[in-house]
């Protein structure tokens, strides 16, 4: 009787799969032949066949027996859409018949007329404006500006202030006609005007309108007839 394991070993040589068709003759050759009673192989369990069917087994084995991959978290998609600040934010609306600027050299001049307007928010306001005119120059750090206005009506309250400061303002009142000047200077501002007016307004607030890392101190109040208003640079 044949041995078992010379019989196993001549019917698939080792390594039938990867060998090239040289080492395949070679072995080929030099293996001895199989016993007279020794079982055969079942057809198609080696060879050409063995090898084309074990490429295409082995994916389905690893398939099958493998422990599944989590689930990776996917990545937070983003809208383009946009819509009001969460807290909400300023909402109005405005119109102007005229609404012109002109730059020049140091200087520049503004003109509006017909303006209505509205807005609510933190910065509340409603304003009529017929006429306003203002003209600016501005050199060597100082600079001084001149508004005229004509029948304007206007009813405020917010916390940034005309003259760019931020803390507190509150006003209600209606022009004939007024001018009003200021002279704005590295060490704070000057305000003063007269007008033919009802009502009263007024501001306080801090502001650092030179960016030299100090604080201005600023307040402004109109009454019937006369506004006046600075900002003080803190020195102390």
């Amino acid at each position: 009787m044949a041995d078992p394991i010379s019989s196993l070993t001549s019917n698939s040589p080792p390594n039938a799969c990867i060998e090239d068709d040289g080492d395949a003759a070679a072995t080929a050759s030099a293996a001895p032949a199989p016993a007279a009673n020794a079982s055969p192989m079942p057809a198609g369990s080696n060879g050409p066949a063995l090898c084309e069917a074990l490429p295409s087994a082995v994916p389905a084995l690893v398939q099958k027996f493998a422990p599944p991959l989590p689930a990776l978290p996917s990545a937070p998609s983003s809208s383009g859409s946009s819509g009001v600040a969460p807290g909400g934010g300023p909402k109005g609306s405005g119109a102007s018949l005229l609404n012109a600027k002109i730059d020049a050299g140091p200087g520049h001049a503004s003109a509006e007329a017909g303006t209505a307007s509205y807005q609510l928010g933190n910065d509340s306001h409603a304003q009529i404006t017929g006429l306003r005119g203002n003209a600016t120059v501005t050199h060597g750090g100082y600079s001084l500006s001149v508004t005229r206005e004509v029948l304007t009506a206007r009813a405020n309250l917010g916390e940034h202030n005309d003259d760019g400061s931020l803390g507190g303002n509150i006003g209600v009142g209606g022009t004939l006609g007024g001018i009003e000047g200021t002279l704005e200077t590295p060490y704070g501002s000057l305000t003063a005007g007269s007008s033919i007016s009802v009502g009263a307004s007024g501001s306080m607030g801090v502001r650092d309108a030179d960016h030299d890392g100090k604080l201005e101190f600023c307040a402004k109040f109109s009454i019937p007839a006369y506004t006046l208003g600075a900002c003080v640079e803190k020195f102390w």
